[in-house]
């Protein structure tokens, strides 16, 4: 299950009975969100369409598959009803669930039509030269798909005028279920949506570059979304991690060069988990590749140093492995206070369940004594003193 919120996404497993009444699944998975299952979210079906292809120069064997997700508001069937396709033992099965987002000052559910599509959006920042996500969209499929534009920059508070230009990539299923994305011609934007996106399917994902008549010489001169992609096999796969994340999963992706400074990664970092760059660091050790690997030294960098991303790996001509992880640290104070601290390895024990164990790592002041260190403990782990810790510290 993947939930997908304004400007984040995560997933979740939750497992269900293929006898089970669906209602019974979605109940128990609102619960586990927090939320009210008929007021607060929607689902959605997760399923694998073949795409006819129309190109006579299409010489695999294999047929072209994509992923497209449909609105599921049948609770009554059971699980093994919904999904149109047959569910083998032990598969696990996908379900997108949209949340409220906030607009006009209140969280709501996009208004929704039963001939609505949903779309993903990444915005490209020529300044960074990267993707965004943005969130998720729900227009009509008799709607312009200009009109789809406009509705996406106005969600992104980004002025535009007659003469702004849209530059659009769709992702299009390829061999194998691998997605590439495709420039949309400009001259088609005031089609209908169906006409313009093909296929035209729930959980179509589409890049987008606005730019304005009215910049400046240094903006016009950047790179747009064609030169990023068309550079993209220059770039390295990363996968990005919270060093504390009790999950343990890749929170997002990044498409990077190896020459990239730190301090840009930093920055990158710092816009996606929406956190101050000063209190943010990137680890760098032994062997940077496994993120549960306990080493004997672990060096910090931080957005004032001037080593690059191939920095992060001393082996790189040995392991040529891809992607990359890349693992980050939020810290409570300005990386500027590093050198008056010392790093503490704790090792926190499960009280329900004892042979569970995990490493955290904490900055500790220098001249701090047992007491100050115990509670400065409590403000790096807040979860020690949740209703669900055990309260104490020994």
């Amino acid at each position: 299950m993947k939930n997908f919120s304004e400007n984040k996404r995560c997933l979740r497993y939750i497992s269900a009975q293929r006898s089970e009444l669906f209602r019974t699944f979605a109940q128990r998975l609102a619960y586990e969100l927090g939320v009210n299952l008929d007021e607060d979210i929607r689902l959605w079906v997760v399923n694998t369409h073949k795409i006819s292809n129309n190109t006579h120069h299409y010489h695999h064997s294999q047929p072209l598959l994509t992923s497209t997700l449909t609105y599921c508001n049948d609770y009554d069937k059971k699980v093994n009803d919904i999904f149109q396709y047959e569910i083998l033992n032990r598969r696990v099965l996908a379900i997108y669930v949209e949340q409220k987002l906030f607009m006009n000052n209140i969280y709501q559910l996009l208004p929704f039509e039963i001939d609505n599509i949903l779309i993903f959006v990444r915005f490209y920042n020529a300044q960074d030269e990267s993707l965004l996500y943005i969130g998720h969209f729900l227009f009509s499929q008799k709607q312009s798909f200009q009109k789809c534009l406009n509705d996406i920059a106005l969600r992104m508070k980004i002025s535009i005028c007659s003469s702004t230009t849209f530059i659009v990539h769709q992702s299009q299923p390829k061999h194998n279920q691998i997605h590439q994305y495709e420039s949309l011609k400009s001259s088609d934007f005031e089609l209908l949506l169906s006409q313009v996106l093909s296929p035209c399917l729930s959980g179509i994902s589409i890049i987008i570059q606005i730019v304005n008549p009215n910049q400046t010489d240094k903006e016009n001169s950047l790179t747009t979304v064609d030169d990023y992609l068309r550079n993209l096999s220059s770039r390295q796969e990363f996968d990005v991690y919270h060093r504390d994340s009790l999950r343990n999963e890749c929170l997002f992706k990044l498409f990077l060069p190896l020459k990239t400074s730190i301090k840009h990664v930093i920055q990158l970092i710092a816009e996606r988990i929406e956190y101050s760059e000063e209190q943010i660091i990137i680890q760098k050790s032994s062997n940077s590749t496994l993120i549960t690997n306990i080493t004997t030294s672990t060096s910090s960098l931080h957005i004032g140093c001037e080593q690059k991303l191939r920095d992060l790996y001393p082996n790189l001509r040995i392991t040529g492995t891809s992607p990359r992880k890349i693992i980050f640290k939020k810290l409570p104070f300005n990386y500027t206070e590093l050198e008056h601290r010392r790093l503490f390895r704790l090792f926190v024990t499960n009280s329900r369940k004892k042979d569970e164990q995990r490493e955290v790592q904490l900055y500790v002041r220098k001249s701090s004594t047992v007491a100050e260190f115990l509670v400065e403990i409590k403000q790096w782990m807040p979860a020690v003193c949740s209703e669900n810790g055990s309260q104490q510290l020994r």
